[in-house]
């Protein structure tokens, strides 16, 4: 930690399942996971936040089940979805603030809220 340029610390602050649409006997055939987060990354030299988002949410449904296995599975797939697009999503913008953190005024699209150095 004490020789990184930047910190990145994040959390994920819910996940809930809400039901989309109902069969028979209004039980649920269609679920989505959706997952609230937050994440900063600090300039350890400076102090300044480099980039940050506040309770972003991203969202995935998945289907219900009979078998309560095969539900549990088609939710932990669409829990890895979320995750991998958070994660790309993430990447591909810190690539671009990266190649332009020089540039005043520069805008993100995560959506994020950046902080410039003055």
């Amino acid at each position: 930690k004490e020789q990184a340029d930047y910190i990145l610390d994040g959390m994920v602050d819910s996940v809930r399942y809400p039901g989309l649409s109902y069969g028979e006997w209004d039980r649920a055939v269609e679920l989505r996971a959706e997952v609230l987060f937050s994440f900063k990354m600090i300039d350890r030299k400076t102090g300044k936040v480099f980039l940050q988002a506040d309770e972003r949410k991203w969202q995935e449904s998945f289907r219900a089940n009979k078998n309560a296995a095969t539900t549990e599975r088609n939710k932990r797939e669409s829990l890895q979805e979320i995750a991998e697009h958070i994660a790309e999503n993430m990447y591909v913008q810190l690539s671009y603030r990266f190649s332009h953190k020089d540039e005043p005024g520069m805008k993100m699209d995560f959506p994020a809220k950046t902080e410039t150095s003055d």
